[in-house]
């Protein structure tokens, strides 16, 4: 039986097998290209990890580059590449789980994590040391060719969002730093679930946001799940939360995470969802309110003006949120938080 590692290495060493050849530019990379090679290795890795009642895939991938083809690629920023792979990636697992629907495989099937990160490294054996993975030395990367390696889920992937402080900051090898890019605009409605995170780590939300349980199980398995549970009410005092472009006075919690904003906001932020109040003067976001699941608490931190039971919050600094308390938003919006008991 050939040994994991072995595998792997082969496996790298003809990641181009299953990319068409029209993409095969051995000269350069295209952004086609590069999507397609990721999905190559996200699809074989699958198929190596996955069997007859569990369906297993990575979710934090580090690819490496020949230099020429990352500063091709890489020029404004690989935030299209990451969204388009991601596509890949998204369909490659819906078509899986279908066929396991048919067949009552991955009944019990879960995300590993909230998101995907990539992670691009620029590689000039030129200027930097062999690089060492698995025990297997690298020299160079030939142009048109990537390397990649992949953990089961990235740290802190539990969370809705990365934490700030994480050691989630591009990879740079001895000798090489990343190059810097330009920050070529990219509209966000484009791109809505991806989220920079450096100049070259890139984390990428699943397309309908928080998914803990597949869409596509068994019957058998959707009727097992328990609905929705409402974990707070927010409910609007002064102005009124926006629902399904409808006005309501009650926005109800169901995410262990969620922003508070203005009407102009999206209903979801960084694969967050958000409760939009109908005023233009509150912030996009304006407030984070999450539920601690350990602790069985509520925690609010104010990214623009807010007050609680007439106190000024501190900015972007977590404080208990208990229940039935007034919170004000820079005069523009109010709402009382009650904890669903």
């Amino acid at each position: 039986m050939i040994k994991f590692k072995e595998y792997l290495k082969k496996l790298r060493e003809t990641i181009l097998d299953d990319v068409p050849d029209t993409h095969k530019n051995k000269a350069m990379l295209t952004r086609e290209s590069l999507e397609l090679q990721i999905h190559s290795y996200f699809k074989q890795t699958m198929d190596l990890r996955s069997d007859h009642k569990h369906l297993v895939f990575d979710t934090d991938f580090t690819i490496y580059l020949n230099s020429k083809d990352y500063k091709h690629c890489g020029k404004g920023g690989f935030t299209l590449t990451v969204d388009g792979a991601m596509d890949y990636i998204e369909k490659t697992i819906e078509e899986e789980l279908e066929k396991g629907k048919k067949s009552g495989k991955y009944l019990d099937f879960q995300y590993p994590s909230n998101y995907c990160r990539f992670r691009f490294i620029d590689f000039n054996p030129n200027e930097c040391q062999t690089l060492e993975i698995d025990d297997e030395v690298i020299n160079d990367i030939p142009l048109g060719k990537i390397y990649c390696t992949s953990e089961p889920y990235p740290k802190h992937s539990d969370k809705a969002l990365p934490e700030e402080n994480s050691s989630d900051e591009p990879q740079t090898i001895i000798g090489s730093p990343l190059m810097t890019t330009k920050n070529y605009s990219v509209n966000p409605r484009l791109t809505p679930n991806v989220y920079r995170k450096g100049d070259a780590t890139y984390i990428v939300y699943w397309s309908k946001g928080k998914q803990y349980y597949s869409k596509t199980a068994s019957s058998k398995r959707e009727n097992a799940l328990p609905k929705e549970k409402v974990l707070a009410v927010l409910k609007a005092s002064h102005g009124k939360f926006i629902i399904n472009g409808r006005e309501r006075t009650t926005y109800e919690m169901t995410s262990d995470f969620i922003y508070v904003s203005g009407k102009n906001s999206s209903d979801l932020l960084e694969g967050v969802p958000v409760a939009k109040m109908n005023s233009e003067d509150i912030l996009n976001p304006h407030l984070a309110i999450r539920y601690d699941s350990e602790s069985k608490t509520f925690l609010i931190s104010a990214i623009g003006k807010v007050k609680m039971a007439g106190i000024n919050l501190p900015l972007k600094d977590w404080v208990s949120l208990p229940h039935k308390v007034r919170i004000l938003l820079d005069q523009s919006g109010q709402f009382e938080f009650c904890i669903n008991r």
